[in-house]
C-alpha cells in the first residue's frame, strides 16, 4: 500500500467520529478553518481543506492549552477556545508513534518559542502559498521561493507560519511529520502524512 493511500486511510475517520476537547493530549494537532476572507483564500492557495494548525499543549487547571503562529500575534500560548473563537470547522490527528518524552519535547519547544516572542514567518508563508493578497499571491510564493531554495532549518527558526511551527517542533523533539521542511509545508500537508491518524472533528 502506498504511503498517500495509507495517509487516506488513516485519515478517514474525520469525515464522521468526533472528539471532544476534554480529551485532547498534549501534542495533539488541530487543523482548522474558518469563514473568513483569509482562511478562504488560503484553502484556494493551497488547494486544502483547512487554513491554519494548532499544537495543543495539554490541560492546565480545567482548560486547554494551545500555540500556534499568527500574522499580527506571531507564536502565542493561550487557552484553546480562544484560538478558536472564529473556526467553523476543527479536526484532531495524533502521531501513531510519538513517545511521550518526545510529545513533551515538541510542545515545550513550540511553547518556548512564544516565550521568546518570535514574530510570524511571511517568508514561509508565501512560499507556503498562506499569505493571500489574492491576485498578488502567486507573485510573493515566486519571490520567496528565489530567496532561497536551500535553507538551513536552524536559521528558519527565527520566526514561524503555523504550520511550519508544530512541524518543526516534531522534527526538534524527532518525531518529524513530514521528509519535507517544516517551512516549506501549508496546513493540509496534516492530511497527507501516514505518521498521524485522524481521530476526528473536535466538537
Amino acid at each position: 500500500m502506498s504511503s498517500a493511500n495509507t495517509a487516506s486511510q488513516n485519515h478517514a475517520p474525520a469525515a464522521s467520529a468526533q472528539i471532544m476537547m476534554q480529551d485532547l493530549l498534549a501534542g495533539d494537532i488541530i487543523a482548522t478553518r474558518a469563514h473568513t476572507a483569509n482562511s478562504v483564500g488560503v484553502r484556494a492557495a493551497t488547494a486544502g481543506t483547512v487554513s491554519h494548525a494548532i499544537l495543543c499543549l495539554g490541560a492546565r487547571k480545567g482548560t486547554q492549552w494551545a500555540v500556534d503562529a499568527m500574522p499580527k500575534e506571531g507564536v502565542t500560548s493561550e487557552p484553546l477556545f480562544f484560538k478558536l473563537s472564529q473556526v467553523s470547522y476543527a479536526v484532531v490527528f495524533r502521531h501513531r508513534t510519538a513517545t511521550p518524552a518526545q510529545l513533551a519535547k515538541a510542545c515545550a519547544w513550540a511553547e518556548h518559542q512564544a516565550v521568546l516572542n518570535k514574530p510570524y514567518d511571511y517568508k514561509s508563508a508565501a512560499r507556503a502559498g498562506l499569505i493571500t493578497p489574492y491576485f498578488a499571491a502567486g507573485r510573493l510564493i515566486i519571490v520567496a521561493d528565489k530567496i532561497d531554495a536551500k535553507t538551513d532549518p536552524q536559521g528558519e527558526d527565527a520566526s514561524f507560519m503555523c504550520s511550519e511551527l508544530v512541524f518543526r517542533a516534531f522534527e526538534v523533539a524527532g518525531a518529524a511529520l513530514t521528509d519535507k521542511p517544516a517551512h516549506c509545508v501549508s496546513p493540509h500537508a496534516l492530511f497527507k502524512t501516514d505518521r498521524l491518524v485522524c481521530l476526528g472533528k473536535l466538537v
